[in-house]
């Protein structure tokens, strides 16, 4: 058949490659995708297999004479790939990719906005204090033509009733919950978006057991004494920050597509890809070149193979 394959250290640049798409693929996908792991994994795999594919036929076409194929032909499937196939493969997974680059580029500000959210979040339980304090501080006022220690038993129950253990445990809870999610975080991790959604439904759930703490009124309370509500709080500059990261990680600008960074790790991949072919020696009875074509009537195309 005189086939003449070449299977060598080049061929580990192209999986080494792929490999490298494949990390950086999967972790843009989780991103945009707001933490779908099954989902970007699937399309990840699909996408690698696609793009290896239509990087390794040009090359087994070079090299080989296939001979219900004429060369004429074959010279023209390999253009395909080579010129629009392949490319336009590296150029579709470049999307997530471009995503994740330039996520890693704004290390700084997401760390920093994450940093912010938590130290904020945590304000959320200095702000119930200073309600229960001050709802204390207004019913004193409002009791004070009882006797002294009237007065000091309906504020200790008042205050019972505010800052009670089950509020002492929450706090303490959350505290060490919060300590936890702001260990060393970082813009490429991918459990980051998790956090930040964690967090998010742990500030929701804390304000609603504050809420239940400070709901029911002793009998002589004012009528107009309300419940706290942390949308008045530094839980709401929280959930802004949280909100904005959230949409930093999750939408894609195509526009990064075309950024410097991004064109250069195009470039390094489609060499590192098209370096196997560009290697691979073509069949000594092809006499096409990729940028030229030498016609071969039937005749000569039998006289190559049977020869």
């Amino acid at each position: 058949m005189n086939k003449k394959l070449v299977t060598s250290w080049t061929n580990v640049l192209m999986v080494i490659a792929l490999c490298v798409i494949a990390y950086n693929m999967f972790k843009g996908l989780c991103f945009y995708t707001g933490g779908d792991f099954s989902f970007s994994g699937l399309v990840t795999a699909i996408s690698i297999l696609v793009v290896g594919l239509f990087f390794f036929l040009p090359q087994q076409l070079k090299g080989s004479d296939l001979y219900f194929v004429n060369f004429n032909n074959k010279i023209w499937i390999e253009r395909f790939f080579i010129f629009l196939l392949a490319p336009m493969s590296l150029i579709i997974v470049m999307f997530p990719i471009s995503h994740y680059l330039s996520i890693r580029q704004q290390e700084q500000e997401v760390v920093k906005k994450f940093t912010c959210a938590i130290d904020t979040a945590r304000t959320i339980f200095s702000d119930y204090e200073f309600y229960a304090d001050n709802r204390i501080y207004e019913y004193n006022n409002s009791i004070c033509n009882a006797s002294k220690s009237e007065r000091q038993n309906k504020m200790r129950a008042l205050r019972l009733k505010l800052l009670s253990s089950n509020y002492d445990t929450l706090h303490a809870s959350a505290i060490k919950w919060i300590e936890t999610s702001i260990h060393e975080p970082s813009a490429g991790d991918v459990f980051l978006l998790g956090n930040i959604k964690g967090i998010k439904q742990a500030i929701e759930c804390w304000n609603k057991q504050l809420v239940r703490l400070s709901d029911k009124k002793l009998s002589d309370e004012s009528e107009n004494v309300i419940a706290f509500h942390s949308c008045a709080s530094g839980a709401e500059t929280a959930f802004d920050y949280l909100n904005n990261l959230e949409i930093k990680y999750t939408q894609l600008d195509v526009r990064k597509v075309l950024d410097s960074s991004s064109i250069v790790w195009f470039a390094c991949l489609l060499f590192l890809l098209l370096f196997p072919y560009l290697r691979q020696k073509r069949h000594s009875k092809d006499t096409n070149s990729l940028f030229s074509s030498n016609r071969i009537d039937e005749n000569q195309f039998m006289f190559y193979w049977e020869k």
